[in-house]
């Protein structure tokens, strides 16, 4: 009889090992998006969605307490290298460490570089702007009407391709 008792205490126990295991494996199916062909109940939906919505709450205030505690001006966000950014640091992995002060600052480097890069272009636009306004017969001081800087910035995020307007 005590040996009934300790076999059945090992085939539950094995039982409940292989039933966690499964559990485990579903578990990591949900996680990575592959159901394996099962649904998921309404109520699991909820709460996953519901502790999805409390993850990027709790993710969106810290990121923003950085933001305020370095004076990163919030408007930074709608810059349009932070979406990359941003993805890339959530696909490395939700362990990644911060950089450290020398990784950031060697790439000052080239941050410089680019910088230089812009204030050519920048340069060589309002040359050849003013030229063609010169040429056109636009008066200089039409920058100063309240429109003119939205067209500016309308024809820049457009970029090189864009072509006049026909009449």
């Amino acid at each position: 009889m005590a040996r009934h008792s300790v076999e059945a205490h090992h085939r539950s126990a094995r039982e409940t090992a292989a039933a966690a295991s499964i559990r485990n494996r579903r578990r990591r199916r949900s996680d990575s998006g592959d159901s394996g062909g099962a649904t998921r109940s309404g109520n699991e939906a909820k709460v996953i969605d519901e502790a999805k919505k409390k993850l990027r709450e709790n993710t969106i205030q810290k990121f923003a307490r950085w933001m305020y505690d370095a004076g990163i001006p919030f408007k930074a966000i709608n810059y349009e290298s932070f979406g990359p950014t941003i993805e890339a640091i959530g696909q490395y992995d939700s362990v990644m460490k911060p950089p450290s002060y020398y990784e950031v600052k060697r790439r000052e480097k080239e941050c410089k570089v680019i910088d230089e890069a812009k204030k050519k272009l920048r340069k060589n636009a309002i040359k050849k702007f003013a030229k063609w306004m010169y040429d056109v017969g636009i008066p200089f001081n039409v920058v100063n009407f309240d429109r003119f800087g939205p067209t500016i910035d309308a024809i820049g995020q457009y970029g090189s391709g864009m072509k006049p307007p026909s009449y």
